[in-house]
């Protein structure tokens, strides 16, 4: 999935200044993501204690709407990875969703990591379907995946790339993408006791169909390679825009 489309701020130099691709797959309830993040120039280091309000240095952001049918954003879950930290590692939060907060107490059944080099960054996040806010519905669940570029040390941001880009779009998740999961129930329940879900399923291959909002036509088959663990196929499709 190519993500280098620019929604708001300053035009990128060059796809070396920022762009970037995702690759994404299903291992039984669990979503993997990978974005790989071409970025001549880090932004702020953020302390891991003030890892929030992401959009002020570089990072990732994976939207999903489980419904498919959310308004606003109070039902979705929207969930943010820093590549890098002042203390080093990567950290994640959840803002502006069904429950804001860091990573760790907010979606504890998340796992994440992260690889920098001098030409940019690579972030893995592993999301169980239940860790999402509501039952899945595996015939159009709303997806988008935005890429925060900063060149400075001032905690300012440049620029906004992403999939389905529209001026916004972060908080519109009718605007968002759609995934269809073939082989997952209908209506999929949540299938946590509590906080942060499951993680089963992991020898079960999945592949999901993607629709970016206002595409032009395409087809690719992917591999995700794996730090999180696991291997699975994306075939990723994208089509017009819908009327």
């Amino acid at each position: 999935m190519d993500l280098s489309r620019r929604w708001e701020g300053e035009d990128c130099d060059s796809p070396y200044d920022c762009s970037a691709t995702a690759y994404l797959a299903r291992s039984g309830d669990v979503l993997d993501v990978l974005v790989q993040v071409r970025d001549s120039m880090r932004g702020t280091a953020l302390a891991e204690a003030d890892c929030k309000r992401h959009w002020r240095t570089d990072s990732v952001e994976i939207a999903i709407d489980p419904s498919g049918t959310s308004e606003n954003t109070a039902t979705t879950m929207k969930l943010a990875v820093l590549p890098f930290t002042a203390e080093g590692p990567p950290c994640a939060e959840r803002d502006a969703d069904n429950h804001q907060g860091p990573a760790a107490e907010t979606a504890p059944g998340v796992r994440f990591a992260s690889t920098t080099t001098p030409a940019g960054y690579t972030i893995e996040a592993a999301i169980p379907l239940s860790a999402l806010p509501g039952p899945v519905n595996p015939a159009g669940l709303g997806l988008d995946l935005f890429v925060y570029d900063s060149d400075t040390q001032d905690q300012t941001g440049q620029t906004r790339i992403g999939w389905s880009t529209w001026q916004g779009v972060q908080g519109d998740p009718y605007r968002w993408g759609r995934a269809t999961l073939p082989g997952v129930p209908a209506e999929c329940p949540r299938t946590d006791a509590g906080p942060g879900g499951a993680e089963g399923g992991a020898g079960q291959h999945g592949v999901a169909q993607l629709d970016r909002a206002g595409g032009a036509g395409a087809r690719a088959a992917v591999r995700r390679a794996g730090r999180l663990g696991g291997r699975q196929r994306l075939a990723a499709r994208r089509r017009p825009q819908r009327r």
